[in-house]
This record gives structure tokens, sequence and C-alpha cells, in this order.
């Protein structure tokens, strides 16, 4: 990247994490994913829905049903999924938090920076998912991406802050 580009990225248009396209190959790596339902990115958050063709998890991301095994994954900077049928994602978050304070600020941060640029319709899904004790978390701290996979309704919602 030239200089002048440089300059213009962190400039007051700011870059963009991720455009659509690699948003949508990022999230596949894990996720069937359907049409965009919401994409929206500027210097300092992305965020997407799509609609999934199905709702399993693929076997390159962990699904487990503890907050201590998630912790554990994310410590070694993998990507997981906690599902925990008994409690919706939001709680799952606090509970990480309790346990690790700078992965868990990390997921937050995540969570509400992304949110940030979400439009009314991947706000509105994301809200109903983080509630929603089916709904899977997913973290993968390399890209610092929260994703929110609602069985229900069949929405994966990916938010990410400025990393």
């Amino acid at each position: 990247m030239s200089v002048a580009m440089l300059m213009a990225c962190l400039g007051l248009s700011g870059c963009t994490r991720m455009d659509e396209a690699a948003m949508r190959a990022y999230a596949a790596q894990w996720f069937q994913l359907d049409e965009t339902m919401g994409f929206a990115a500027t210097g300092g958050c992305t965020s997407a829905a799509f609609r999934l063709v199905d709702t399993q998890v693929g076997s390159s991301m962990p699904v487990v049903r503890s907050v201590g095994q998630a912790l554990n994954l994310m410590q070694q900077a993998r990507p997981v999924a906690l599902d925990r049928r008994d409690q919706a994602p939001d709680a799952g978050m606090i509970d990480l938090v309790n346990l690790d304070r700078e992965l868990g600020y990390r997921m937050r941060r995540a969570a509400l920076e992304g949110r940030g640029c979400m439009d009314a319709v991947t706000s509105s899904a994301f809200g109903y998912a983080l509630v929603n004790p089916r709904a899977l978390l997913a973290f993968e701290p390399g890209e610092a991406a929260l994703m929110v996979l609602d069985p229900d309704t069949r929405v994966l919602v990916v938010s990410m802050g400025e990393g």
C-alpha cells in the first residue's frame, strides 16, 4: 500500500475492515450462507446479517457447551461457538467477562462497535438473537469477530469493531 493510500485510509473517510464479498468468504469458513440480509462497513465497524442454508456450524469451529471450554479455545486464539441452550448469548458474554476480562471485553467491544453500523434489519436480528437461549454465540479472536447464530430465524449476524 502506498503512503498516499495509507494516509487516505487514516483520514476522515476511513477504510473499511472488510467489504461484503470478504465478509461472506470469512463467515463461509464456518457457516452455510444464503442471501445477505444486511451489510455495512466503515472505518470503525463492520456488520452483516445472512440467512443460513443450514444452522450447523462447520467442523473447523468447535461447538462447546461450557464457558470454560470456550474460554480455553479463545485463549489459544481459536474460533469457538458456545451453545448453552439454557442461557442466551448475552449472558454467556457476561460469564466470559467474569472469567477473563480482556477476552470478554474484546467480545463486548465487537458487539457494541459493530452495532454502530448495523442497519435496522441487522440490528433487529442481532438484538433478538442475543437474548434467545437457543442461539449460539461465536467468537473468532483473530479478527475479533462476534457472531450470533439464531436457529429459530436461520440468521447469522456478524459484528466487528475496529479490531
